[in-house]
């Protein structure tokens, strides 16, 4: 698609709503997927048990990929804090995203130029969150509200390990399992090797 085609299908496809992504081919090494309750207590202390635990996987595990999906505040908090190492020490991370319908995100390398197009339109300093790679798959297409969920399973199928934060006794307020609950069963069903920042 040419470039100035590619800019005006990502802004109109933002006004909509709906998700704009690029697919990039690279080799992964060892991978461990984020998923975590929407909210948490975003302090020092949990920052310190998130940096401490990422590098103890790029050391001693050889993670090399990390995989986000919600915009929930522990993966919010995770990101922050791989891109930060991979600024200043591992500049091998790659950080890929799993996306549903609705979300907006960018590659890296696409990152100024889509954060110009788009200040340009809104008058405002629209900071964009930006990966290395972004994953979309169909199936979440026919997966409605429950795309979510199929987007945590993608995930940690494609994941060795699965970095949780899961308080087995929350309830979400409208009743039922929340996602990260149901993410966490099908981890452990999987076998993968789960690491539950809540205990």
């Amino acid at each position: 698609m040419p470039q100035t085609n590619r800019d005006a299908y990502a802004i109109r496809h933002a006004r909509l709503g709906v998700a704009f992504f690029v697919e990039k081919k690279d080799e992964m090494g060892k991978t461990c997927c984020v998923i975590g309750h929407r909210k948490i207590a975003d302090n020092e202390v949990m920052r310190r048990l998130i940096r401490t635990e990422v590098i103890a996987m790029i050391e001693t595990k050889e993670v090399n990929t990390f995989i986000f999906g919600s915009k929930s505040r522990f993966d919010n908090l995770c990101y922050k804090i791989v891109t930060d190492l991979k600024k200043t020490h591992y500049p091998f991370l790659c950080r890929i995203a799993y996306i549903t319908k609705g979300q907006f995100v960018v590659t890296e390398e696409e990152r100024e130029r889509f954060e110009n197009v788009l200040n340009k339109i809104t008058d405002k300093d629209m900071g964009l969150t930006a990966f290395d790679r972004i994953e979309y798959h169909d199936i979440l297409d026919k997966s409605g509200k429950a795309s979510y969920i199929e987007r945590n399973r993608l995930m940690i199928d494609a994941s060795d390990y699965c970095l949780f934060y899961y308080d087995e006794s929350y309830r979400p307020p409208h009743g039922g399992r929340s996602g990260t609950a149901l993410a966490y069963a099908y981890a452990t069903k999987k076998q993968k090797t789960v690491i539950n920042l809540f205990k």
